[in-house]
């Protein structure tokens, strides 16, 4: 068996050795930490943002029938200034024609 000496190397060895494990994993524990930490933030910050982007969409919501009043609003404006742009350019033409 092992000398009274050797076994204390040997156990001082492991000693060193746990000691190491333990501050490594120790180190580690407190990296993991501050990127949990980093992450938590992360989505509070993404949290909020979903909750004020969810505020402005209901705000700035238009339903199917208001949207196709807009467009058929908008259509018939156009539609009107083309026809008077149109009665405009026809007259004009006209009024070339006479004066030759």
């Amino acid at each position: 068996m092992l000398d009274n000496g050797a076994g204390i190397i040997i156990s001082s060895l492991v000693g060193v050795f746990a000691a190491g494990v333990g501050y490594l994993l120790q180190r580690k524990d407190t990296q993991h930490e501050g990127m949990i930490t980093d992450l938590y933030r992360k989505h509070e910050e993404d949290s909020a943002k979903l909750q004020h982007l969810e505020l402005k969409v209901a705000a700035e919501y238009h339903d199917k029938r208001e949207i196709e009043g807009i467009v058929r609003a908008l259509k018939e404006f156009l539609n009107e200034k083309f026809a008077n742009l149109e009665a405009s350019i026809n007259g004009r033409r006209s009024m070339d024609r006479h004066e030759l």
